[in-house]
């Protein structure tokens, strides 16, 4: 079987589709439940300092796991139990 034969039994996405449906998807999350269902953005209610804070969070936490995961061989917080 060739590649392109290969390529022919996976599924294929429309990729627009996708981020329209993202998008509503993003804009349904913050919906203020006090004030009529009023629509906010994150940008207004969350820092640039904020963010980056947590993005730095996840990155050594990420760089954690992937340590204890190389150490202990095993995978995902599983490598937190060994």
């Amino acid at each position: 079987m060739g590649p392109n034969e290969r390529a022919m039994r996976f599924s294929s996405y429309d990729v627009n589709r996708g981020k329209e449906l993202a998008k509503w998807r993003e804009h349904a999350l913050y919906v203020s439940v006090t004030d009529g269902f009023v629509g906010w953005s994150p940008e207004t209610q969350i820092s640039d300092k904020q963010c980056r804070n947590l993005i730095d969070e996840i990155e050594r936490y990420s760089d954690f796991l992937r340590t204890m995961e190389h150490l202990t061989e095993r995978i995902g917080i599983k490598s937190l139990n060994k």
